[in-house]
């Protein structure tokens, strides 16, 4: 977890990890944190939607993620392939879209009662302009489906893997 800036150069789509509407909301934009997409270093923060939490005695269920750590391990292990301390020239951008406390198939590209499937194509959309105006050309997407709490109740192994398999 990356509580301090990203040493590596890893970077992140506006000020926090995590957009606004990270709830089951009817917001089919991921909704930068700090209004533009734009990047700045990669590290992890509290917050509440729009609000980062700097005061460690406010509670919030909206902590730090996954994604840092997940970037940072990329890095570092892409930089001892290479065997360099840093290659300067790759950077990894990260965002977490999601909705928390829903079901697999709201998550679904033309699921029609959810816009999550669309909150993540603007966040993609948010990562393309940020990379443009950093004066990055060379640009590659990958996604991490990461599921914490899902509410797909009674399903086994079996049913479950095959929902995941289907998040298109």
């Amino acid at each position: 977890m990356t509580r301090q800036p990203s040493q590596l150069g890893n970077v992140m789509l506006g000020l926090c990890v995590r957009g606004q509407y990270y709830d089951r909301t009817s917001d089919s934009t991921f909704g930068v944190v700090g209004g533009e997409n734009k990047y700045y270093p990669l590290q992890e923060k509290r917050q509440n939607g729009a609000d980062i939490i700097t005061d460690p005695a406010v509670s919030t269920r909206l902590g730090e993620t996954v994604a840092s750590g997940f970037a940072e391990t990329l890095k570092t292990l892409h930089n001892r392939s290479l065997g360099v301390i840093n290659d300067e020239q790759t950077i990894i951008a990260c965002s977490v879209t999601g909705a928390v406390g829903t079901s697999l198939s709201t998550l679904l590209k033309g699921a029609t009662s959810t816009p999550y499937y669309q909150r993540l194509i603007s966040c993609v959309q948010g990562h393309m302009q940020a990379a443009a105006a950093a004066g990055h050309t060379d640009v590659r997407v990958a996604g991490l489906v990461f599921l914490q709490g899902k509410t797909t109740t009674g399903y086994g192994t079996r049913k479950l893997s095959a929902n995941v398999e289907s998040v298109d």
